[in-house]
């Protein structure tokens, strides 16, 4: 018998009955099955309820009314009245010494902070919950508890901690009463290996939720399954399969009159058609979920379709109608206070308008989009504006602001890159710990073709942020040492006049010639088992006999450098009509150095001492297309290179230094 044949039973006997304290049990397990559902006459059935408590005066049945209220609300989602029902409830249940009924409580209270995103507070009422629960055996409320606490770990990035926690709550309602809860489990494991990348893995729980689901009748979670398999498809780029799931979790919402759920499909389907470029389908979609929403006035959801028609309009090169919707999504997003709604927005419209030529105005909603940027603190949204400015300002002839716009945009840029290294070794982490739970699952072939894949890609970038050496030994250990290195050479270069250059070009120009020039000097870092350190806006610095020992630590760097500065020759003869781009200084040092990880929140690799600083003065008091090199790095290669001597010249804080430009033609 399916939820709703069950719910169908009750209400028969219900009307059937004239014993009112009958009428009460039997509402309460309408409600307890309703709540599964997420029934519509919850509402109604609680409301009657709260009736007949009052004329039995059994407060129990109040106590429960109260809850399913406040569960209800927290669906709708309204979380502040359904906190007031649950501090209600709360009350009553205290009253009546009722512990399972004060463990419902508290997890439902769990539930309503988490949706309120303060964790802090749904962390302290689940563990009051789960202490409850394991005091007087109550399965159900254990499991509850346990599923609250992977949720907090989930949006706190803590992914084995979360995934723990759903394992346990699964265990807990495998074989119980309380099966549906499997599925809620089952669910919520698909929703975190979604976000761990591991799509095989989130597939697979989000089929055994739905086949509970199908079982107990529930259309509305059916539902849900089928959208969030859909949206997986749409990260894999398997639109076909996408739209298959997200086209049936619509007929079911459609025909449980689900508007809500209608509203939400819709808006799914615009956008896996956005992302296929099917900007007719995806605008039919959008206004059909708007029109939804403008019906249940769902202010939210109404600012999100605005702004996903305007930007497919602004796509399409139609501006009148694309303002015409983002100005109604800013006056949304405004009204629901959502800044970051309301930056993205901004940030749109000065694209549009910058397109149109209006860079005044451009500037004014880029200049908005920074301002919520610094309020919020989002760095992806710094990152954004400040690349917008930067080319509004070179669009307006501005070239001094849009170069310090663009080295905001750089190093923010390369901020975070470091913590999507981070986040990469901790999602590797948790993949390798899947990987060994899973040796007996039919699917464990095809899972490790996926994992290699991920930990290949989540190795290489963390590869291009550190020495392999140190990298091995982060994984190990969590952490790496700072170390001295005695016999090492330090390669230090930049660009000759490049903020005179980069006044000439625009900042994709400037970002495409250094990123071809930086590309080039890797690889001959390479090729000399040089390692590569940093880049800093334009300047490039290198090591070699770190971490691992190299005899020939100098002949390596001075042989790269003689390449490097051959190659931006040769490049400088192909552009021709680039005068002055392609004229770096090269300076090289040799001595001791210290190299370690610096930062907390991402790593870096660096390298500090005196024999770095007198590199850096070696490249400053250099030339454009030599290479500089100091009196300790002569002695080293002396019998391999020819070099001029330059006498001693005055350096920065260092005093009189003896350099020597080498022969960029010697072998």
């Amino acid at each position: 018998m399916t939820i709703l044949e069950e719910i169908e039973t009750l209400k028969a006997k219900l009307a059937s009955s004239s014993d009112e304290k009958l009428h009460a049990d039997l509402l309460l397990s309408i409600l307890q099955n309703c709540v599964v559902i997420n029934s519509k006459q919850i509402p109604e059935f609680a409301e009657h309820l709260l009736a007949l408590s009052e004329k039995l005066a059994e407060p129990t049945y109040k106590a429960w009314a109260l809850l399913y209220l406040s569960i209800f609300k927290r669906f709708e989602p309204d979380l502040d009245a359904s906190q007031k029902f649950s501090e209600q409830s709360l009350t009553c249940f205290q009253e009546l010494y009722n512990k399972k009924g004060i463990s419902a409580v508290y997890n439902n209270m769990s539930r309503i902070f988490i949706s309120k995103h303060n964790f802090a507070e749904a962390k302290k009422y689940a563990e009051i919950a789960l202490e409850i629960g394991i005091e007087t055996n109550n399965k159900e409320g254990m499991a509850w508890a346990h599923e609250s606490l992977g949720l907090i770990h989930e949006f706190s990035d803590n992914y084995p901690n979360a995934e723990r926690s759903y394992l346990k709550a699964l265990e807990l309602n495998t074989g119980s009463a309380f099966a549906y809860g499997m599925a809620s489990n089952y669910s919520n494991l698909g929703n975190l290996y979604k976000l761990a990348g591991d799509y095989l893995r989130a597939v697979t729980n989000h089929l055994e939720a739905l086949k509970i689901l199908e079982q107990f009748g529930n259309k509305f979670g059916v539902a849900s399954c089928h959208n969030n398999i859909g949206i997986i498809y749409s990260k894999q780029k398997n639109f076909k399969e996408s739209l298959k799931h997200h086209e049936i979790a619509l007929k079911i919402r459609t025909e449980v009159n689900d508007r809500h759920g209608m509203a939400g499909s819709y808006s799914n389907i615009a956008n896996v058609y956005a992302d296929m470029k099917d900007y007719p389908h995806s605008l039919e979609h959008y206004l059909k979920a708007l029109s939804i929403n403008e019906e249940i006035n769902n202010v939210n959801w109404m600012a999100v379709n605005h702004h996903g028609i305007g930007t497919i309009y602004g796509e399409q090169g139609y501006n009148a109608k694309a303002k015409e919707h983002l100005n109604i999504a800013l006056v949304l997003w405004q009204k629901v206070e959502n800044k970051l709604g309301t930056a993205n927005v901004y940030e749109i419209l000065g694209r549009v308008s910058c397109s149109e030529g209006h860079f005044e105005e451009a500037l004014a909603y880029a200049k908005h989009a920074m301002q919520i940027a610094e309020e919020t603190g989002s760095k992806e949204l710094k990152i954004n504006s400040n690349f917008s400015l930067s080319g509004i300002y070179q669009l307006m002839g501005k070239h001094k602001e849009a170069l310090d716009y663009f080295r905001k945009y750089h190093f923010l840029k390369e901020e975070m890159v470091g913590e999507t290294v981070q986040k990469q070794v901790t999602e590797l982490n948790f993949r390798h710990n899947l990987e060994r739970k899973e040796k007996d699952l039919e699917i464990e072939q095809l899972r490790n073709v996926e994992l290699k894949r991920e930990k290949d890609r989540s190795e290489s970038l963390l590869l291009n942020i550190l020495p392999s050496e140190v990298a091995e030994e982060l994984k190990e250990k969590g952490n790496a040492d700072a170390k001295l290195f005695n016999d090492v050479t330090v390669f230090f270069s930049d660009f000759k006049s490049f903020t005179t250059i980069s006044e000439k070009l625009t900042p994709q120009e400037l970002v495409n010639e250094l990123h071809e020039c930086f590309s080039a000097f890797d690889e001959i870092m390479e090729k000399y088992s040089i390692e590569k350190i940093k880049t800093v806006g334009d300047a490039y610095l290198a090591v070699s006999g770190l971490p691992a020992a190299n005899p020939n630590h100098a002949e390596d760097v001075v042989r790269a450098a003689v390449e490097i500065q051959r190659f931006m020759k040769e490049r400088k003869k192909q552009n021709a009509n680039r005068e002055g781009l392609y004229d770096i200084r090269v300076g090289i040092n040799s001595g001791s150095v210290v190299a370690g990880i610096v930062g907390v929140k991402k790593f870096a690799y660096d390298i500090w001492g005196d024999t770095v600083n007198t590199a850096a003065r070696m490249e400053q008091n250099g030339e454009a297309g030599k290479v500089n090199i100091s009196q300790a790095t002569y002695d080293l290669v002396k019998d391999k290179f020819q070099a001029e001597y330059r006498g001693e010249i005055e350096a920065k804080n260092k005093g009189k230094l003896k350099m020597y430009f080498v022969e960029c033609s010697s072998n």
